[in-house]
This record gives C-alpha cells, sequence and structure tokens, in this order.
C-alpha cells in the first residue's frame, strides 16, 4: 500500500510540477564493491563524485523518459591514496586520458514489483561502451527526485584492470538525488 501511495504521489507530482531534473553532485553517491585477493581476502568499497547531466523522467510517460548522466573517473575514492592514484592510471581506468564514467539511456521501462523501473541503455568507460540494464526505484523529496539503483559490471568488458588477484564482478550503488531543472 505504501508502495502505491509513493508511486501515485510521484505521477502526481511529476506530472503537476515538470519532469527535467538535474542530478546534484553533492546530494548523490556513485559507490561500488570488489573483491580483493591481494595478500588476503577482501572487499574494497569507494565512490566516484562530481555526478552531472541531466534526466528527464515520468512515470506516465516513460518512452519520454530518459538519462544522462556521468560521474568523473579522478574523483576516484576507496580510502588509500595510493591505490585510488593507482586506479587512475593507464591500466584502470586512464583518467586523463577518459575524464568520465558515462551512462546514456536508450529506454526506461516498468520493473517487474510496483514502484520499479529498469533503464536500458550504454555503459561508457575508458571509451568502450556495452550495453547496461539498471533496475531502479524512485522517491519524491523535496523539489525533485531520488532514483537509487544497483547493478554489477564485468570490469574486464572495460578493460579497468586485468585479470589476477582483483575479482573481475563490480557491485555498483547508485543514489541520485535530482531536482527539477
Amino acid at each position: 500500500m505504501k508502495t502505491l501511495f509513493v508511486s501515485l504521489l510521484l505521477l502526481l507530482s511529476t506530472a503537476a510540477n515538470g519532469q527535467h531534473y538535474i542530478p546534484e553532485s553533492q546530494n548523490s553517491k556513485v559507490s561500488f564493491k570488489v573483491v580483493n585477493h591481494m595478500l588476503v581476502k577482501s572487499t574494497v568499497q569507494g565512490t566516484l563524485s562530481n555526478l552531472r547531466g541531466s534526466i528527464t523522467f515520468n512515470p506516465a510517460d516513460l518512452p519520454g523518459s530518459s538519462f544522462d548522466v556521468s560521474v568523473n573517473a579522478e574523483s576516484i575514492k576507496t580510502g588509500i591514496g595510493m591505490r585510488d592514484e593507482h586506479l587512475k592510471k593507464e591500466e584502470f581506468f586512464n583518467a586523463s586520458k577518459f575524464p568520465a564514467v558515462h551512462i546514456i539511456s536508450s529506454r526506461v521501462e516498468k520493473g517487474n514489483a510496483p514502484g520499479t523501473y529498469v533503464l536500458y541503455g550504454k555503459l561508457t568507460i575508458k571509451g568502450i561502451s556495452k550495453a547496461i540494464m539498471i533496475p531502479f526505484t524512485v522517491t519524491p523529496i523535496n523539489d525533485g527526485l531520488l532514483f537509487k539503483g544497483n547493478f554489477t559490471l564485468n570490469r574486464l568488458d572495460y578493460t579497468v584492470g586485468e585479470k589476477g588477484k582483483i575479482e573481475a564482478q563490480v557491485n555498483v550503488d547508485l543514489s541520485v538525488s535530482a531536482k527539477k531543472a
């Protein structure tokens, strides 16, 4: 019932007040986790920031909805400065040559559960674009929307590092606050 109420509120809010949004970097979080087997098995967590782009979203007009957002590869933070600098180098993100990690949608559809949606599009890292599917939810907040999603990617598909002691699968969590444009 709560999900139905939130979806109804979201529908009324976007229909009455417009559908174009700008991501707020300071209130958003793009985080990742990957398992590292260097000395002992551990999970490395980190973030990427400087989120920018544009979002058009209306649950009553999903074909008219779109996402075009990116984060700055130079902004990577894992809590260890030397590792962060290493991840910016050519063998990982090559941030000086490819400064943005970019998602652009091709379509947005309803998800299987009430109040859920799915973004289909392309994720570009290091100039390599691959199809991506991101299930997400939307919650009205203040003067905008909060988009939350999670997906897994294979870092080797984007030539981020080599096979070896770091697992290929990376789990990415998105919490994107966007205000009306």
